[in-house]
């Protein structure tokens, strides 16, 4: 496995160097995005009448978490690159590699994610810096959630590409998707700012995983034994999604070949 771990890597080499180059473009990104939330939550706090559900400076950590974290997991450019390849008849060189066009990506997606997340830890260390300290932050509960996080976007953004199989234009599916995914996820706003009617309904979907979770243990509002319990619901829920996408890309590869290529 890992032999051809290390071929998928030497195959991707070119857009490894373009991707370190967004990722590098991502930390100029990262104090931009900060100072929006900054200031916009630095207004609404002040126009607060009653407690916050979150300290301030909590929650631009909690901002700064979810920023390296959705930069390390798949997010909507994997879906919609696969996609386009689909669409365009370019996926066909994919197809004919000895490895297995679902196992050739999660080797490319995990080669992605241990570029940017060396390159953006800095990030993550900027934010703890300035608004992280004195906070019971808990790195191990924040690591083992990164697994199901990733796992868990991998499969939700392989539904999405795997949609181009049956229709010629996904990107308003993609686009609606994408904000379902931010919302339920906590990365537009925390979860605990929303009543507890919408916590109850996201509590059924396995949206949270993929950038609120992480960012909750590393606040440490979760703790370990707590985080064990919801490694093992987010490796349930990544089972079943693999199932899904399988079940999909079976179908699609199927329909995709009775059209001659």
């Amino acid at each position: 496995m890992a032999r051809k771990f290390l071929a998928m890597m030497r195959l991707e080499k070119e857009f490894f160097t373009a991707y370190a180059l967004g990722a590098f473009f991502n930390i100029l990104v990262f104090p931009v995005y900060l100072a929006v939330y900054y200031f916009l939550w630095s207004y609404v706090y002040a126009s607060a009448s009653s407690g916050m559900p979150m300290e301030f400076n909590a929650l631009l950590f909690y901002y700064g978490t979810v920023f390296f974290v959705n930069r390390l997991v798949p997010d909507r450019g994997f879906a919609g690159s696969l996609a386009r390849a689909i669409l365009k008849g370019r996926v066909n060189s994919r197809l004919v590699r000895p490895i297995g066009l679902q196992r050739q990506l999660i080797y490319s997606q995990i080669s992605h994610s241990i570029i940017g997340a060396v390159i953006l830890l800095p990030t993550l260390v900027a934010a703890f810096w300035f608004f992280g300290r004195g906070l019971p932050v808990d790195v191990f509960s924040f690591v083992l959630l990164l697994i199901p996080a990733f796992i868990i976007s991998f499969l939700v953004y392989s539904v999405l590409w795997e949609i181009a199989f049956w229709t010629e234009h996904i990107r308003g599916t993609t686009g609606a998707f994408q904000y379902i995914i931010r919302l339920f996820s906590g990365s537009l706003i925390p979860l605990s700012f929303f009543p507890g009617w919408f916590k109850s309904v996201s509590g059924f979907l396995p949206f949270e995983f993929m950038a609120g979770l992480p960012a909750r243990a590393l606040l440490g509002e979760i703790g370990f034994q707590h985080a064990l319990v919801l490694f093992g619901i987010g490796m349930a829920w990544a089972g079943l999604l693999y199932l899904l996408t399988r079940f999909m890309l079976s179908r699609g590869l199927k329909r995709y070949s009775g059209y001659g290529v």
